[in-house]
């Protein structure tokens, strides 16, 4: 999404006729080209490759694509892909701690939000007699809502419904939701995903929840569900670990922490509207797609010839 907004063509697929006028080929590490495919390609049309990479790309073992990942061997694959490029692109410090023993070219791009414009403008929510706690991540991070489970039990009595965007069918999905709702026992929503130009639209809610298991997997994640959050000028109640360290939200730590953030958001309306305006306009002076280095990593990258 942020090439978008360059002077950058946006591709699913990649032909030959692709790489015979481009500059740079910035894709990110999930890719079906073969490395020696590329390299040639490099060589043939020279032009530069940067890797994006937004994650660790080793995963734990209550990640759902666990055994895929271990018999496909894809974190070589990803490791082959880092090492292959004239330079690797990741969202924060600790991630490009881990890239540099395999690549020393790594630039840091932190993940931006366009505020204001299109999807990231701040909306008005519709009326409803229930405080909305949205939970907002793909099935890949179910594990994480384990954390919350026992203290969404004790919410139960709040008036509060549960909004769950990304919704597909699966069993894990099965898990996320009983987790998150006590059981069925908390009123809920099911939103689908959208397109990534309108996914935010499915994003309803006054308080987002973000738990998330203080493990080096996910400290190395990044940020932008709360930057996403705070587009829409929602407090968000987070877990006390990175990748969310530093931001003016709700931390928790344990079961009765989480209860009592939720709590005091719950019955206090006027505190939710302080919290998501300070988050806001923290998130727009700290991480507005207006102050990307984009194009100036580029610039570097295609000069180093």
């Amino acid at each position: 999404m942020p090439n978008q907004t360059l002077d950058a063509r946006v591709k699913n697929e990649i032909t030959e006729e692709d790489l015979e006028w481009c500059d740079i080929m910035h894709y990110s590490r999930h890719t079906h080209l073969a490395v020696k495919f590329l390299d040639e390609m490099r060589s043939k049309h020279k032009f530069k490759i940067i890797v994006d990479t937004d994650d660790w790309w080793e995963v734990p073992k209550d990640h759902p694509k666990y055994e895929y990942w271990r018999k496909s061997n894809v974190s070589l694959q990803i490791r082959n892909h880092l090492m292959n490029a004239d330079a690797v692109t990741c969202t924060h410090e600790r991630l490009a701690e881990e890239v540099r023993p395999l690549n020393p070219n790594v630039y840091v791009i932190p993940n931006l939000i366009d505020y204001g414009k299109g999807q990231f403008r701040s909306r008005k929510m519709p009326e409803s007699d229930k405080v909305r706690l949205l939970y907002a991540s793909t099935i890949m991070n179910f594990s994480n809502t384990a954390i919350i489970a026992g203290a969404m039990k004790k919410l139960k009595h709040l008036p509060i419904e549960v909004v769950i965007a990304g919704h597909h069918e699966s069993p894990l999905f099965d898990i996320l939701v009983k987790n998150l709702t006590a059981g069925g026992d908390i009123p809920y929503r099911l939103m689908p995903w959208a397109d990534s130009k309108s996914y935010m639209s499915k994003y309803v809610g006054d308080i987002g929840i973000l738990p998330s298991k203080p493990t080096q997997f996910n400290s190395m994640k990044s940020n932008l569900k709360v930057l996403e959050y705070a587009a829409l000028k929602m407090p968000v109640v987070v877990s006390q670990a990175d990748p969310y360290l530093g931001m003016p939200v709700s931390y928790f730590n344990g079961e009765n922490e989480f209860v009592n953030r939720v709590t005091e958001l719950v019955e206090n309306p006027e505190l939710r509207k302080a919290r998501g305006e300070s988050l806001y306009k923290w998130c727009k002076e700290n991480y507005s797609l207006k102050s990307t280095n984009r194009m100036d990593i580029y610039k570097q990258v295609y000069d180093c010839r």
